[in-house]
């Protein structure tokens, strides 16, 4: 019996999309693709930053200390940003511009957060850069994550433009 429903729905959505009845089109394969790298380089990082960490950890204290601000950052911004990456996945496949409408508001909800989310970021990247300038390991994983929130910041700011042409209502 269940396979038989799987078999109806697999039917009906090839039939919705051979007739083009209701297609949502906001997002595509693209957008979620190009999200999901930054997403994944904040992966990268984070892995990056704590092996620095872990480094630090045997051998000195104060850079330990200013390590862990950027790796909280980098963690937070993976989490944030990998939230989002899964909804503009799923926006970017949804057949029903009804169904995609309700994916997009809560995308748009959630990109709003982390565009806040960013500055509190970057200001706590600036400080711990100020503060811990004296070592260079810090410096080079506090500039690199500053360049990727960068990258972050333009995706984000694009799926914005995108979420608010689809007309949400807020």
């Amino acid at each position: 019996m269940r396979s038989a429903n799987f078999v109806l729905i697999g039917a009906a959505l090839v039939a919705a999309l051979n007739t083009g009845i209701a297609q949502a089109n906001t997002l595509t394969l693209d957008d979620a693709d190009k999200f999901d790298s930054v997403v994944n380089k904040f992966e990268l990082m984070t892995v990056d930053i704590n092996q620095a960490l872990i480094q630090a950890v045997r051998s000195n204290s104060d850079l330990t200390n200013c390590l862990e601000h950027i790796s909280n950052a980098a963690y937070s911004a993976s989490l944030s940003s990998g939230e989002i990456g899964t909804l503009v996945s799923l926006a970017s496949v949804m057949l029903d511009s009804s169904d995609e409408l309700a994916v997009l508001r809560i995308l748009r909800i959630k990109l709003e957060s982390l565009a806040k989310a960013m500055l509190r970021r970057r200001e706590i990247i600036n400080g711990s850069m100020a503060l811990c300038s004296r070592f260079s390991t810090m410096n080079v994983k506090a500039q690199s994550l500053l360049n990727l929130l960068l990258e972050l910041d333009e995706q984000v700011t694009k799926l914005m433009l995108r979420v608010s042409k689809a007309a949400l209502p807020r």
